[in-house]
């Protein structure tokens, strides 16, 4: 097993500056649908040079040359990208009765798997120590190369990664933080994106619930973002866990990404998109065969099944599953399967 940590793929038409784009140039909101397919084309076209790779690195900032990298396999808009990180080793290499140092190059590498399929927009790099010792590192290169190249593109759009999460981990944590501590919910902080205004979006929320008019009316009002509070009653606990707009918000929130801070009634604030981290087991198997092109039930790659899998974790949560433990610190978080 490898574990990935997965991100959300978001897209959004870029701030425009005066004289720095014309109109016919950027992709206006209601154009979004055609965003994927910018983003797709990236990966295309780098699969058709000889290398098979792409410019990644911070060449602009430190002249250094790009990151050694290869598309290995982009098939049904989902990519898998090596991404190495070289580093100098130093050998023994014996020569007759004598060794002599010699210093050699080194490529640990990590792997990316870029799921762009339609109407889902998820990432997941591989948390390896040897090449990074953090997968925010390669998150950072990413960004900062692909929206480089679709500025370049003139597409108008931005990209952004952002972490998604489990749910039963953030309700693990409250039920734990009221067990060890005794302090209960005070208030939620949710900040979520005007559909209209990024893609792709998770649209697991009921749209005829109470979330789905909230939704619809910052559409209607033309907001990009909005910010939702909700306080609880005096003594009184503001989650339970059947309790269903709370449920359908903390499902929009962990499989998009998007921001919830919780304040406790010790007065105690929890960020939750800074604690909760998505770090699942994936077996290395799914990664070979579909770089091999080796396709198994009903003629897919296991490596759909699986992305499919812990997509459906990050934006469903089950009455009846196991509870997680969560330590609710960044410098000791839970990895979750």
């Amino acid at each position: 097993m490898e574990k990935y940590r997965l991100y959300k793929i978001a897209l959004s038409p870029i701030e425009t500056v005066e004289g720095d784009w014309t109109v016919s140039d950027v992709i206006q909101p209601t154009d979004l649908s055609k965003a994927q397919d910018v983003l797709e084309s990236i990966f295309e076209e780098a699969i058709k040079r000889e290398n098979q790779n792409m410019t990644i690195g911070k060449v602009g900032e430190t002249g250094d040359a790009p990151l050694p990298n290869r598309i290995l396999r982009n098939e049904n808009y989902v990519t898998l990208l090596r991404l190495n990180n070289p580093k100098d080793v130093t050998i023994w290499k014996q020569t007759g009765t004598d060794y002599e140092k010699i210093k050699e190059e080194s490529l640990p590498y990590s792997l990316i798997v870029i799921d762009n399929r339609p109407g889902i927009g998820q990432l997941a790099i591989q948390c390896s120590s040897e090449a990074w010792t953090d997968p925010e590192i390669i998150k950072r290169y990413l960004v900062e190369n692909l929206n480089r190249i679709l500025k370049d593109m003139n597409s108008g759009l931005v990209i952004e990664l952002r972490h998604k999460w489990l749910p039963s981990d953030f309700f693990e944590f409250v039920r734990q933080k009221r067990r060890e501590d005794g302090v209960t919910v005070k208030k939620l902080n949710f900040v979520f994106t005007n559909p209209e205004f990024e893609a792709p979006i998770e649209t697991a929320v009921n749209a005829s619930g109470h979330l789905g008019k909230l939704m619809k009316m910052l559409s209607e009002l033309g907001g990009a973002k909005a910010k939702l509070s909700i306080d609880a009653p005096k003594k009184k606990e503001l989650i339970k866990r059947k309790l269903p707009v709370i449920k359908q918000m903390v499902s929009l929130v962990a499989s998009n990404g998007y921001k919830l801070n919780v304040e406790f009634s010790d007065n105690t604030k929890y960020v939750c998109n800074d604690h909760l981290l998505a770090d699942v087991d994936m077996p290395e198997k799914y990664i070979a065969d579909f770089r091999d092109g080796v396709k198994h039930q009903l003629f897919e790659f296991e490596l759909f099944h699986w992305l499919d899998e812990k997509r459906n974790e990050t934006k469903e949560y089950k009455d009846d599953e196991e509870p997680i433990k969560f330590s609710g610190t960044r410098k000791n978080r839970k990895k979750v399967s």
